[in-house]
């Protein structure tokens, strides 16, 4: 088995020439003195060579991961090259489909539903205080914590200019909240309709290719 110091050492030669490992892992070291990690497998009886990466981008500890799990997919009956460049596939996908456009794809399912005023508010308040903070993130790389960063801010905006209500006016204020949702509760449930809408599209085909 192959130790970093060994591979350290590696030094360029005339030809390219390979350190092994073990479980079919070698460093190919070529003649212009890059070090990559290869992976030689066997599937459907034919001798394939899958690219790991470079070392040291990629140490030794990392190749054997990344080996053992493409001998898992191996195991499992899946090409490992072939999951490589589905994840890959799958990951630039996902990078397209920001937070901004899986919204503006959910407001479009759901205005036919809605008075045009209400739809024309919905989408106002999204441009104002959501998209501009988290519009252009991958869908796959929001979490429950950036969101509710976002939904914190909201409600501190919408309380920061104001003053606390005189006992008079609070009767008034409640019953017009109960016919008028803040913005803060109108994004609120917004949101949980995207986050269905991301995880039923987005998120699940992410975790399958993985």
């Amino acid at each position: 088995m192959l130790s970093d110091a060994q591979i350290r050492a590696a030094k360029p030669k005339d030809r390219s020439y390979k350190l092994f490992d073990a479980h079919q892992l070698f460093l190919l070291v070529t003649t212009g003195g890059s070090k990559l990690w290869r992976l030689n497998y066997k599937y459907e009886s034919k001798q394939k060579s899958l690219a790991l990466g470079c070392y040291p981008s990629l140490g030794l500890a990392e190749a054997r991961r990344l080996r053992d799990e493409a001998l898992a997919k191996l195991q499992e009956g899946h090409d490992p090259s072939v999951a490589k460049k589905l994840k890959l596939k799958a990951t630039i996908e996902a990078s397209r489909n920001t937070f901004e456009k899986v919204t503006r794809e959910w407001h479009e399912i759901n205005a036919p539903q809605w008075a045009q005023v209400h739809a024309a508010d919905v989408l106002r308040s999204f441009e104002g205080d959501v998209l501009t903070a988290i519009g252009s993130l991958p869908i796959t790389a929001l979490t429950p914590p950036k969101l509710l960063k976002v939904l914190r801010a909201v409600e501190a905006f919408s309380h920061r200019d104001g003053e606390a209500p005189a006992p008079t006016q609070r009767a008034h204020i409640h019953q017009r909240q109960l016919c008028y949702p803040t913005r803060y509760d109108l994004l609120a449930s917004s949101l949980l309709g995207i986050v269905h809408l991301a995880a039923a599209r987005y998120w699940l085909k992410s975790v399958y290719v993985a």
